[in-house]
């Protein structure tokens, strides 16, 4: 369990951990290192820090089962690794019918093919300590308390508005900084965050949110290029409503989530739900 009291204090800390990460960014200040493989950003850390101190003494195992961490179907949580594929099929088939959106014929395709396969696997290891923290924080612990004010479109907004700050100072500033450009990158940031919490609400699995972030990160960007000036992608556009982070991907992602967020949330508790 948790101190009820602090959790206006732990919210207040969010965008301060935000804002710092983005200063030392911009002064060039390392956060991230690496022990053997693992990925440690100094953000994270202090955020898992921030709350092992409103975490009650004796409480952590309590928490983490109530919060879904032992909670794992391996059909859900492939299904929602591949969801971020599905919604760049649908933007790259908008795209290809619109002919916004053309083959970009990378040299080594196969080789580039091969290099993601193998290296998903990898990334859903090793980011266990950077990805799946913030999954544990955001939707286990801020979306749940949130959801408890009986106000659940309000708390699904505040959690992925949190996270998207939390999250966005990772690729700001932009190769070709531009505030339609940040401003769209903010939208999708949101998007995934309503995604990751409406597959969180349906699961009550941080493992199901967890993969869908993982495929994010790794199909997306290989399928279709971004705002993030990601080029090795095997498709690519120049019209941000088509990008793989843009306007449709987005859309789609809000659309899709909101919805079974809305219906998981009528749907009667089962076992040890993660929800109130």
């Amino acid at each position: 369990m948790t101190d009820r009291k602090k959790i206006p204090l732990f919210l207040a800390c969010i965008p301060m951990l935000a804002l710092a990460s983005g200063l030392c960014n911009n002064a060039g200040i390392k956060t991230h290192f690496y022990l053997w493989e693992l990925l440690l950003d100094g953000k994270t850390i202090l955020l898992a820090a921030l709350f092992f101190l409103i975490l009650k003494p004796g409480a952590l195992k309590h928490e983490a089962q109530k919060r879904g961490v032992f909670t794992w179907s391996l059909p859900r949580v492939l299904g929602a690794f591949m969801i971020p594929a599905l919604i760049a099929g649908i933007t790259l088939g908008a795209g290809l019918l619109a002919k916004k959106v053309s083959f970009a014929n990378p040299d080594n395709g196969a080789t580039l093919l091969l290099t993601m396969i193998f290296d998903i696997p990898a990334v859903f290891i090793f980011s266990i300590t950077t990805v799946f923290v913030e999954e544990y924080v955001f939707r286990g612990y801020v979306l749940r308390e949130l959801l408890k004010s009986g106000a659940p479109l309000a708390a699904l907004a505040v959690s992925s508005a949190l996270w998207a700050l939390y999250a966005i100072v990772e690729v700001l500033p932009l190769e070709e900084f531009s505030w339609m450009s940040a401003g769209l990158l903010i939208f999708y940031y949101i998007a995934v965050g309503i995604a990751a919490s409406g597959l969180y609400t349906v699961s009550r699995s941080l493992w199901v949110s967890y993969a869908f972030r993982i495929g994010v990160m790794t199909v997306t960007p290989s399928i279709l290029s971004g705002v993030t000036g990601v080029t090795d992608a095997f498709f690519t556009t120049d019209t941000m409503s088509f990008y793989g982070d843009g306007i449709i991907s987005s859309c789609l992602l809000m659309l899709f989530f909101a919805v079974f967020f809305s219906a998981a949330r009528n749907r009667p508790a089962e076992g040890d739900s993660a929800f109130p």
